[in-house]
């Protein structure tokens, strides 16, 4: 029987990133186009609730203020088409990254494309989207009901019983249907063709492997974002405390307009601009590949007639 090799990927991210860095570079570039996108439309609300914040003090909900509240209702019929661009773009990269693992012969634009699988992925999202705030919905009303009849019969203790083991139970089960599905996509990818009962069938006897794997990665990634992220925030004040001419002044720098801010902050969104590219390619990298690569260890020559 095939086996997943955890180690192998765990470290197909990095082995494609050796392998095609300007590749990666290019998903990096198509991931700031969406940020671009993103901030253009919400960017001067984000100035403006920055602003409130360093005005107050950090003592006052920002969405309390007339000005902030008429601009998030000038960008909020916005928001669902920046999601919904976002989200497909994500889903064509996420595509090319299982195409650079399952096919590597195939690197013409790299990796990227807008075909059946990326459709059908788009889709698999939304549904899947639903679907799993349904299946959050349903069983934390019941939990409730449960724990609130503990409660008024005065069985307070029974009643946290039912509510720890219950949102263990569901925790555990929406993690497992993850797990199980979570070669969908790569098996889209491989043929172009719709597979969800598949892929349930092919990941059979796997899970513990497939957990492993993702836990490997969300370690990975928690000490990368951390160690990136202090560094980009100390980067982040320490060119605001020279622009405002040192930390004490912030609040007096936020209170200016917000297209004087972003003026001269605009050097400082260009260099996180730079930074975003490389950065967002390898996170697509090492976050999609060991998914490819699990499904390329699954689908031997006897598997592969099967579901192909």
């Amino acid at each position: 029987m095939a086996e997943v090799s955890i180690g192998d990927a765990v470290g197909a991210g990095f082995h494609l990133i050796r392998r095609k860095p300007l590749t990666v570079m290019a998903w990096g570039f198509a991931g700031l186009l969406i940020a671009a996108v993103t901030f253009g439309v919400f960017g001067s609300f984000y100035v403006r609730v920055l602003s409130e914040l360093a005005l107050s003090g950090g003592t006052v909900n920002p969405m309390t203020s007339p000005g902030v509240l008429d601009q998030f209702r000038q960008v909020q019929g916005a928001s669902f088409l920046v999601s919904l661009l976002g989200g497909f773009v994500n889903c064509v990269i996420y595509c090319a990254v299982f195409r650079a693992v399952i096919h590597p012969e195939q690197s013409r634009f790299a990796y990227l494309r807008i075909g059946a699988a990326e459709l059908f992925t788009l889709v698999l999202v939304i549904a899947g989207y639903v679907a799993f705030t349904i299946a959050l919905i349903v069983p934390i009303l019941i939990i409730a009901i449960l724990v609130g009849a503990s409660v008024a019969a005065h069985a307070a203790a029974v009643g946290a019983i039912i509510g720890i083991l219950g949102g263990v139970a569901l925790a555990v089960g929406l993690v497992y249907v993850l797990l199980r599905l979570s070669l969908v996509v790569p098996m889209m990818v491989s043929d172009d063709k719709f597979h969800f009962a598949d892929a349930w069938a092919l990941t059979k006897r796997h899970a513990g492997a497939l957990l492993l794997i993702g836990a490997a990665l969300m370690v990975i990634l928690l000490i990368a974002e951390m160690v990136i992220g202090l560094v980009l925030l100390a980067v982040g004040f320490g060119y605001l405390s020279s622009v405002a001419g040192g930390l004490s002044h912030l609040r007096d720098f936020f209170s200016d307009p917000p297209a004087s801010i972003l003026a001269s902050v605009s050097p400082l969104l260009l260099f996180f601009a730079l930074i975003w590219i490389p950065l967002t390619g390898c996170s697509f990298a090492i976050i999609g590949a060991p998914w490819a690569r699990a499904y390329r260890d699954l689908s031997g020559p006897d598997l592969a007639a099967t579901f192909s």
